[in-house]
């Protein structure tokens, strides 16, 4: 029931070539010729039997091994369609079509031989460039660290009651399920229309406590002598929809292409019994349109389709109930719908699942989950192991609490060819993209972290593509940190797990590359000197994260800062008043946000005299100032004067640094020449370098305003600063 919907599988194995040895008066012919019946007629086990057959007399009939290789890979015998492939490709590989290459990639892939089938899906891809198929599985190979979790994540377990048949689309009922198996079905088939393994029936298996009773047939009005289910029901349990055999008066309804399609029926409940079974208005006999998947609503259908203008061989589409009637379907695009088949939708959780064997996956078909942002398809997700393995797995359903449900699936240690296996969930899992705020581009080597009140439950390193997957605990707050050299995280992301249901959750992580920056430098007001060992503190003031550093020698500072934001720089250091400036980066993307610092020290006491133009003797005026200091000194011996002398800008550089050293020597010989030590006394000139206004050189400016820079900031402080300590020792 895998593909049952690809009946028109490219049938190429017919076809001769120069290759293809057939004799019809060889022996052999007629096993190979009753194969070809079979085949045609879709009856591929029965096909398989009569190949072998025709194979063992002529073991060199290349035709015949890939006629072998196509019937177990329809059957889903991956193992064994790889080794009919292999004996033909891996060996004088002839002229072939590329659908062989693809095959038997697949197959491969299906059995498990990860680095083989990648070789052969990328000689069919060189080979069919316009096909996404190849590559889309090549992804899933070098992807398989992310599908292939952690096994523990679920617990996986057969239901009871499988058996040498099919059992498969299990549906929660009751207390129960309803599933389709092809046990009980009559040995006599008429081959020109449906083969033994389609017919399968409704069946249904009460649950009493964990314990399950004997599967039933469901009810004698739905199960037919054709093919029913899967099925869907209405939110109100009296009504289904269902999968049946295109059927009229009990006979099948042959298509113009001579095969019998799967159309989808309603089937409502009286009392205790179902009747009135009608076709679907979306049915059509010259496709197959099945496996009805109704929203929590009932009021969207997702199904599968051949119907033609699709992707692939087998499409979903969705149609929504209006006023009793049905809208014409919608193909779901090809972002859920590939070149390969999409098969059993199933609405559950809010979400869309589906299974497919065309996007990046373990092997064969796997469940695939859709991911929707604001109401809209962007992407689909592989739900990995333990649910998904290198085999066939499909029908996904959940039941009542949403971390446990049914699969069906052919892995091995199975005991038919499809069986039903329930599955609990004891963690979520939780699979994530880190990408780049400013083009949405993925980001590798991302460290994520997952926290509970700090303590750290789970870590991930992004891979080339920027995935990552975890597995958290349920009912549980957790926060969500990520981190790399070079990045700063767009926000904090808070995760809770209470009333989650089991199916992957998807995170985007976004994080910002550090391309906007506030950076300065850090002066000393007295020597004009770069300052090291100073503590910059940044602080966001929009949302109060801060981020510190101290000066090295070239008195320096650079953050990373994020656009939009309000920010706070402040500087300090010990002996010295703490001084900084609020700025913003709001419109600015990226570059750099420079505010320099002038740290003035910490004095006891300050005055500033001045003196007469391109002079260096004191003025009258200045003596209460000097007194006062010079007071202050003698009664604090241990105490240090710091005296710095300045020019106007008028007159030459060099002349005017002269001009200030004569006036800071003048200012220390009054002190020394009244009992201050020399050694408690640093004297410097600065020239005009630090003029206190406008008037530098090429401004014009009145006397007024230069006599302002005509002076000697007098400084007592307790101890030196630690740069005049360092060159004093």
């Amino acid at each position: 029931m895998k593909l049952k919907l690809t009946y028109g599988l490219l049938f190429i194995l017919l076809s001769t070539g120069s290759w293809a040895q057939r004799n019809i008066g060889n022996l052999f012919v007629k096993n190979e010729f009753k194969g070809d019946q079979m085949y045609i007629d879709l009856y591929y086990e029965q096909a398989i039997k009569h190949y072998e057959q025709a194979v063992k007399k002529n073991d060199g009939n290349k035709l015949l091994k890939l006629k072998l290789g196509n019937s177990n890979y329809l059957l889903g015998k991956y193992a064994e369609a790889a080794k009919w492939y292999g004996e033909v490709l891996d060996n004088d590989p002839p002229p072939t079509s590329p659908l062989y290459k693809l095959y038997y990639a697949e197959s491969l892939l299906g059995s498990g031989q990860l680095e083989k089938a990648k070789e052969w899906y990328q000689a069919y891809q060189s080979q069919s460039p316009d096909s996404k198929r190849g590559t889309a599985r090549i992804t899933g190979i070098e992807h398989w660290g992310i599908f292939a979790r952690d096994s523990a994540i679920a617990e996986i377990s057969p239901l009871p009651f499988n058996t040498e048949y099919a059992e498969i689309a299990a549906t929660p009922f009751g207390d129960g399920i309803l599933f389709s198996s092809t046990r009980g079905k009559p040995g006599f088939i008429d081959h020109d229309y449906l083969r033994e393994e389609d017919l399968y029936d409704i069946y249904e298996a009460g649950n009493n406590g964990g314990t399950w009773a004997e599967p039933k047939p469901f009810d004698k009005v739905i199960n037919s002598k054709f093919h029913e289910g899967p099925l869907t029901l209405f939110p109100a349990g009296n009504k289904m929809m269902i999968t049946r055999t295109n059927q009229r008066d009990n006979k099948p309804v042959v298509s113009a292409d001579g095969t019998t399609k799967l159309q989808i029926y309603t089937v409502e409940k009286t009392g205790d019994l179902w009747a009135n079974v009608q076709a679907a208005s979306i049915n059509n006999v010259r496709y197959s349109v099945a496996h009805p998947a109704l929203n929590a609503t009932g009021d969207t259908l997702y199904f599968a389709s051949n119907m033609p203008d699709g992707y692939g061989g087998v499409d979903i589409y969705m149609t929504t109930l209006s006023d009793g009637q049905w809208s014409p379907p919608e193909n779901l695009g090809d972002i859920i719908n590939t070149q390969g088949d999409e098969l059993y939708p199933y609405f559950g959780n809010g979400r869309l699942f589906f299974a497919s064997n065309g996007h990046a996956g373990m092997g064969g078909l796997d469940i695939y989950k859709a991911i929707m942002r604001n109401g809209r398809v962007v992407g689909v997700a592989n739900l990995g192991s333990p649910i998904n393995t290198h085999q066939d797995d499909f029908a996904l359903s959940i039941a009542i609490g949403g971390r446990n449900g049914f699969i069906t699936s052919n892995r091995d240690g199975g005991l038919g060819k499809d069986d039903l296996y329930s599955f609990t969930f004891n963690q979520m899992p939780v699979e994530g993209i880190a990408i780049q705020a400013q083009d949405q581009s993925p980001i590798g080597g991302v460290d994520i972290l997952v926290k509970r009140d700090g303590q750290i439950l789970g870590q991930a390193l992004t891979d080339a593509d920027g995935r990552f997957h975890l597995q958290v605990p349920f009912d549980t707050n957790l926060q969500i940190e990520a981190s790399k050299e070079g990045h700063d995280v767009n926000a904090n992301y808070q995760f809770s797990t209470a009333a989650k249901r089991f199916d992957l959750d998807t995170l985007v992580i976004e994080l910002r590359k550090q391309d906007l920056f506030a950076n300065g430098k850090i002066y000393d007001n007295e020597t004009e000197q770069l300052m090291r060992n100073v503590l910059v503190v940044l602080e966001n003031l929009t949302n109060g994260e801060r981020d510190s550093l101290l000066t090295a020698r070239d008195g320096q500072y650079k953050f990373p800062i994020k656009p939009g934001y309000r920010y706070q720089i402040t500087a300090s250091k010990n002996q010295f008043i703490a001084s900084g400036a609020e700025f913003t980066s709001e419109n600015i993307e990226k570059g750099s946000i420079t505010n320099d610092i002038v740290l003035e020290e910490v004095f006891i006491d300050k005055e500033e005299i001045r003196f007469d133009f391109n002079k260096t003797n004191l003025r009258t005026d200045t003596r209460p100032a000097l007194n006062r200091i010079l007071a202050l000194m003698k009664k604090y011996p241990d105490y240090f004067l710091i005296i710095g002398a300045h020019a106007d800008a008028r007159g030459t550089k060099e002349y005017n640094q002269e001009l200030s050293d004569n006036r800071a020597q003048t200012v220390l010989r009054f002190f020394t020449s009244r009992g201050v030590r020399n050694s408690q006394i640093i004297a410097r000139g600065f020239g005009e370098s630090l003029v206190l206004n406008r008037c530098s050189d090429g401004n014009t400016c009145e006397e007024v305003e230069h006599s302002r820079n005509r002076r000697a900031e007098l400084k007592v402080e307790k101890e030196l600063p630690e740069e005049e300590l360092e060159g004093r020792n």
